[in-house]
């Protein structure tokens, strides 16, 4: 009994020792950019934490230093949104977007192009397939695309056998032909860029309204963001790293016109599934002119979308959310589901 009292009172330091060193790095970051006194800025952190609900790095991307408190309480905390959640989606339908087989499935007709998952199909039905297109995109089932895509070319393998039993091996069950992207976004990376929308259904009017889009891309192990001006089809700022700061690439203002085929695509799908109320769409654009729908999931925060270059006048997305929200219940929770 002891033992464990000790390491828990070690632990209990050790988390208090990490607290002391990230409100001290946030304090010196906040004080290169605002000359107030560090007690000033210590009492600020503290007071946004009680009534806004802010974390030390929300507080800083947000730029709360900078702004009065009828601004700040247009912005929506990490925290808050968790108690978003039970109106936008239950439990019990999220099985949906986890297993991605189910949602290709589900939205089959959407999809603009073949689909198979390895698993299912039979050694002949996958002969015919890699021999009619040679080259194929795969991921895996239960994980993001942009995390578990991955190439396959027939050229590198003895036979399509050889193909298939690698793609099996890898765990990337879901299998498409391989495609070239829109040579616009070909221009920001080679490697696949894609176009993450947020989708927000209205239980009034039954409308699909976009919270906020971006593109997505890896550089080197890291995924870079980069926000797209819905107005204008548009890369608006600057790029960022999944931590918010700045990555040294200037895109602002970059054109894609095939972005509205991107948002057209997400309406329909977001109407076709809105017992999930708000989704974030993962969608290709190829070189063919098409959007393709690659993956789906529920938003895990709001923090890049509120980052406030992008905003129009400092102001967040809770006036957005309260205005779709007004008439939401919460869902009620059915069943454990495997």
């Amino acid at each position: 009994m002891g033992g464990i009292m000790g390491e828990a009172i070690k632990k209990l330091f050790r988390n208090i020792g990490k607290c002391l060193k990230a409100t001290h790095r946030t304090i010196n970051a906040v004080q290169r950019r605002k000359f107030n006194l560090r007690l000033i800025i210590l009492l600020d952190l503290i007071w946004c934490r009680i009534r806004y609900r802010i974390k030390l790095k929300e507080y800083v991307i947000f730029e709360f230093y900078l702004i009065p408190g009828f601004l700040r309480n247009t912005y929506i905390s990490i925290k808050e949104y968790e108690s978003y959640k039970p109106y936008l989606y239950s439990p019990d339908t999220l099985h949906i977007l986890n297993n991605k087989k189910l949602l290709f499935a589900r939205l089959k007709k959407y999809l603009n192009r073949p689909v198979i998952d390895v698993n299912d199909c039979s050694f002949k039905d996958f002969e015919l397939f890699a021999l009619k297109y040679h080259d194929v995109l795969a991921r895996k089932s239960n994980k993001s695309f942009l995390s578990s895509n991955k190439e396959y070319y027939l050229k590198d393998f003895r036979s399509h056998a050889f193909m298939l039993d690698k793609i099996k091996l890898d765990d990337n069950v879901i299998v498409e032909p391989l495609f070239k992207q829109d040579p616009l976004l070909e221009k920001i990376s080679p490697n696949l860029v894609t176009i993450i929308i947020i989708t927000l259904c209205n239980v009034n009017t039954k409308r699909i309204h976009v919270t906020g889009a971006c593109i997505k891309f890896r550089e080197n192990e890291t995924t870079i963001n980069g926000y797209i001006d819905v107005n204008n089809l548009s890369i608006k700022g600057h790029l960022r790293d999944n931590t918010n700061r700045i990555y040294p690439k200037n895109i602002d203002g970059y054109e894609i016109p095939s972005l509205q085929k991107a948002f057209d695509l997400v309406k329909k799908l977001a109407s076709e599934l809105d017992e999930i109320r708000e989704i974030e769409w993962s969608i290709c654009l190829t070189d063919k002119g098409e959007a393709y729908l690659v993956d789906a999931n529920v938003s895990e925060d709001l923090v890049f979308e509120q980052t406030p270059e992008y905003l129009r006048n400092r102001v967040g997305l809770k006036p957005f959310y309260k205005r779709h929200m007004v008439g939401m219940r919460k869902y009620r929770y059915k069943k454990e589901r495997s």
